[in-house]
């Protein structure tokens, strides 16, 4: 109002997005409306902040809306040579399917992110050393 008699005017549009809390607490809980996911994707794929985001149906309010957006991060985690298991659907994703959700991560870690973590020759170092103990070479 103050500013607006100095001739200035100030205008701001909150989206959905910006209210979005992106920590994990309850991982099954937390992943069935596939914001968070997005987000992940969006890390891990090296793609720009908010692209996949912008495509997400929001705020989730109905099953279908979280269907959809589950629906379209596992097509872009596929895209970008994630190997999603044939029995992990969205709607196991929605219905926090513990296990599903559990191998879904182990999916993604172990195809984005384990290279960067472990060092293959100190793990076939390792399974060498192992076998030299145990007399089985």
């Amino acid at each position: 109002k103050h500013l607006s008699r100095m001739g200035l005017s100030v205008s701001y549009r909150q989206e959905p997005i910006d209210e979005i809390d992106f920590r994990v607490v309850n991982m099954a809980i937390d992943l069935q409306d596939g914001v968070l996911l997005a987000r992940l994707t969006e890390i891990l794929t090296e793609a720009p902040t908010r692209s996949l985001l912008k495509k997400l149906r929001l705020p989730t309010v109905s099953r279908l809306q979280k269907l959809h957006n589950v629906g379209l991060v596992l097509d872009t985690l596929k895209k970008h040579g994630v190997p999603i298991r044939k029995d992990i659907l969205p709607y196991q994703i929605v219905d926090s399917h513990r296990d599903v959700v559990l191998g879904l991560m182990w999916s993604v870690i172990s195809s984005c992110c384990l290279h960067r973590l472990i060092s293959v020759e100190r793990v076939k170092e390792e399974i060498l050393r192992l076998k030299l103990s145990r007399g089985e070479l």
